[in-house]
């Protein structure tokens, strides 16, 4: 329970009546216990940060920083490394059990492996990731030992946490 000279001064801030439960601990209890009985009860879900990965793109000069160009060793194809790729946008609301897909180009069909890295932030659309904070990375190893085409990359937003599968690498992240 809050103080009742906090309450008021909310109240009067706020230009809006102030509703307490009871007993807030109990309430935060019930409400779990329901969850974990019936996760179906939550349908929808407010998404609290911007989540996506970093990519690379063709560099295009007086577009992209300088300091983040980068050259393939074989095609001599300039890009830029470093850029956020989205998958949902804070305050986005998704339903239970959402799924975003994304098909990663590999920056050459003859890589052994790729690094998927995740990253999160307060900002509706980050351009790069150094704008971001890092939550996780996969490292996609295909069965073949070659990669073929697009790495097919899934985040989904279900329960209490969120799921990245990359190829056929899975990591489970926390929501934070």
């Amino acid at each position: 329970m809050l103080h009742p000279y906090l309450t008021h001064a909310l109240q009067l801030q706020a230009g809006m009546e102030l509703v307490q439960p009871p007993k807030p601990g109990l309430a935060v209890l019930r409400g779990a216990i329901l969850f974990g009985r019936n996760p179906r009860l939550i349908t929808h879900r407010v998404v609290q940060y911007t989540y996506g990965m970093e990519v690379m793109v063709q560099y295009q000069e007086g577009v992209h920083p300088t300091d983040l160009k980068r050259t393939s060793d074989e095609e001599g194809v300039v890009y830029v490394s470093g850029m956020f790729r989205k998958f949902v946008t804070r305050n986005d609301l998704i339903p239970f059990d959402h799924v975003e897909r994304i098909a990663l180009p590999p920056v050459r069909q003859d890589l052994k492996n790729v690094k998927v890295a995740l990253y999160r932030s307060t900002d509706a659309s980050p351009k790069y990731v150094r704008d971001c904070q890092h939550i996780g990375t996969i490292h996609v190893t295909p069965a073949t030992g070659r990669l073929h085409g697009f790495i097919p990359v899934q985040m989904h937003f279900g329960s209490t946490h969120i799921q990245v599968t990359a190829g056929s690498d899975r990591v489970d992240l926390q929501y934070l």
